[in-house]
């Protein structure tokens, strides 16, 4: 995530960087954002001031 966000960093260069396949770095990303995803929903069940859609801000 630090890579191909922070740094900015196509896959295939940080696959590169981090002596793995492309693949293995889209797969990590993938992995890293469903369990992103999963804490902002967490937060918006509990009413911690996210909201997953405009409908359920009304």
């Amino acid at each position: 995530m630090r890579l191909v966000y922070g740094e900015d960093m196509s896959q295939v260069d940080a696959a590169n960087e981090l002596g793995v396949s492309k693949q293995t770095v889209n797969r990590l990303v993938d992995v890293a954002m469903t369990k992103i995803a999963r804490v902002y929903e967490s937060w918006c069940r509990r009413g911690e001031g996210y909201v997953l859609s405009e409908r359920e801000a009304e």
